[in-house]
């Protein structure tokens, strides 16, 4: 939050203002790009260079263009057309460079833009380029759900291309796929790692291990015989077994006894991994009314709950096993699941583990869990019941009160951008509606949410409401939560109309300079003698900026999917649709300039 002091310094000296220079009504277009929103006042269309930086903005982003969807969404190769072109121009083999910069350094908000893009390069024609991105393929892609995202991308962009329904599992492709799998053996560990794949990843984007491995026409004696040698080979070829023809062929085949047979076979990489597949299938043959035997399995193997048969997941004990070694994510989404089955009541251990977890900085931070994380975690549990209604659960205060607590730890896991900001929230009758990419969130909760996270991190953040003639400063309390933010923006009541320009107005008539406003918005808006791009540029050229960047401007449309305010070919703009776990890290990296 901004102190008195912050806000005295805000002030600076503006150059002379040139009257008349943002005279064009909303209701009049100022580009042929603009189209008419919900009332029939003009806007962009939410997506509009160097074609080196639409790749990189495609891979953080997922469009060319400084604009960002949150949820998921279907990509075609429209959407990463700077891929094509790239390609076409001979630079596909830079491309995949940089793909491969892009995820050892995990710069992309979804890892799906870098499978897309590589899928897209791998699917080329031009061999150096197909050579190049089949090479890093088991850099990018590390676990069996991005492969799988992969083949799956790789099929839908054949058919595309050829208009025919082939698959598109060519020479390249098939070698492609069995050396990601042959990668496992590199070392002792990763092979331990593919037996936990094997078993917890069975199936994801339609496909199964013995799909993809049967596909891909892998024979490791017969394309591998190099390997054969190798130490690891007995591991993983009976692991391939197992994935394609299960785990009774692989311990009856001829080539598993033989091994067994050989000395030293108990201490072998082979019966590590044999013992491993024995235990997950063993839970898998208990008796179902053998609660204790599944739970002891449970906690001497740390087995995951998708490798547990679904019928051992409606008892308790079974779920109070699992949550000694559940990761925090999965924690959060079972937590209506566990309550149902009271395993956290009052004095119960599970639920002080639950609650030491939950406010464990140490974990929070170490792990990167962000406060989104801890906000859906939040109003999920505290609805009492799941999203169909046929779930329910009592809810604990205790708990409640966990989740705000590590929610307000988990802020430190976005580090301030140390810049001037004006956020501004939209008082529009619609910011009750649904938010995009939050289901579970209105617009008004998700809007809460985020003035919430930015006006606590950051220093300097100035936090108004405005209208279609007016703004009005928020105030935000150190300690308040989402609900008074909540309330103090219903306070202010809410408008048939907005204008989108009224922040950058405020900050022209009042001599402030900011190097960052941040407006939240449904982009109808419906009134207003300037459009919100024109009055922003024409701040930007008015005011004296500290150093050569301009501010930045950042829209936010929680309501709208395809139209915004922003102008999407002013690099210094930034459109936003929708509200997820990325969109504060979006915000926060474009304003402090990292994007």
């Amino acid at each position: 939050m901004a102190d008195r002091e912050d806000e005295e310094d805000m002030e600076v000296e503006f150059l002379t203002i040139r009257e008349g220079t943002c005279s064009t009504d909303q209701r009049d277009p100022i580009s042929k790009q603009q189209v008419q929103n919900a009332v029939d006042r003009f806007v962009f269309p939410s997506l509009a260079s160097d074609l080196e930086e639409e790749l990189v903005r495609f891979l953080r982003l997922g469009h060319s263009t400084n604009a960002y969807s949150s949820g998921s969404r279907d990509l075609n190769t429209m959407d990463a057309d700077c891929v094509l072109e790239l390609i076409r121009n001979e630079k596909g083999p830079r491309a995949v460079e940089i793909i491969k910069e892009f995820s050892e350094v995990h710069q992309a908000y979804k890892q799906d833009y870098i499978i897309y893009a590589l899928a897209i390069c791998c699917r080329s024609s031009d061999p150096n380029t197909k050579r190049a991105g089949y090479g890093i393929l088991s850099d990018v892609c590390k676990i069996p759900t991005h492969l799988f995202k992969f083949v799956d991308f790789c099929q839908k962009i054949s058919k595309e291309q050829s208009k025919l329904k082939e698959s598109g599992w060519g020479r390249a492709h098939r070698k492609a796929i069995s050396n990601w799998y042959i990668k496992y053996a590199d070392e002792e560990k990763h092979l331990t790692l593919m037996a936990y794949h094997l078993t917890k990843y069975r199936r994801r984007e339609g496909w199964t291990h013995r799909d993809v491995i049967r596909k891909a026409h892998l024979k490791i004696d017969k394309d591998f015989p190099k390997f054969v040698n190798n130490r690891l080979y007995p591991a993983l070829k009976y692991l391939v077994m197992v994935a394609v023809k299960g785990k009774k062929f692989a311990d009856a085949n001829e080539f598993t006894i033989e091994q067994k047979r050989l000395e030293g076979f108990e201490s072998s990489v082979l019966a590590k991994v044999m013992n491993y597949i024995e235990q997950v299938d063993e839970a898998r043959r208990y008796d179902p009314e053998d609660v204790a035997g599944i739970r002891g399995l449970i906690l001497r193997h740390k087995l995951a709950r998708e490798q547990i048969p679904t019928l051992f997941l409606k008892h308790k004990e079974v779920w109070n096993a699992l949550l000694r070694h559940m990761p925090m994510t999965a924690m959060f989404r079972n937590l209506g699941k566990m309550s149902v089955l009271e395993c956290l009541t009052e004095d119960s251990f599970e639920k002080q583990l639950v609650l030491s977890k939950i406010q464990n900085e140490e974990l929070i931070v170490s792990s990167s869990i962000h406060p989104m994380t801890f906000m859906v975690a939040l109003n999920q549990y505290k609805e009492g019941k799941s999203a169909n209604g046929k779930r329910k659960w009592p809810v604990l205060e205790s708990v409640m009160n966990a989740l705000r607590g590590g929610l307000h730890i988990s802020l430190k896991c976005i580090p301030p951008t140390d810049k001037r900001i004006l956020l501004a929230f939209g008082a529009s009758q619609s910011m009750t509606k649904k938010c995009i990419g939050v289901p579970s969130l209105s617009a008004l909760e998700a809007s809460a949410f985020m003035i919430m996270i930015m006006a606590k991190r950051e220093r300097a953040c100035e936090t108004l409401v405005f209208t279609s003639n007016e703004c009005q400063p928020l105030t935000v309390e150190a300690d308040d939560n989402e609900n008074d933010i909540v309330n103090r923006l219903m306070s202010f009541g809410s408008s048939e109309t907005t204008d989108g320009s009224m922040p950058i107005k405020y900050a022209r008539s009042n001599r402030k300079y900011f190097d960052a406003f941040v407006i939240i918005t449904d982009s109808d808006t419906t009134s207003g003698n300037v459009h919100p791009s024109e009055a922003f540029k024409t701040y930007c050229e008015t005011v004296k900026s500290k150093g050569e960047r301009r501010p930045r401007l950042v829209v936010c449309d929680m309501i709208s999917p395809s139209v915004t305010i922003g102008d999407p070919t002013d690099l210094n703009t930034l459109n936003i649709s929708g509200f997820d776990h990325n969109v504060p890290r979006i915000i926060n990296d474009f304003i402090r300039g990292d994007s």
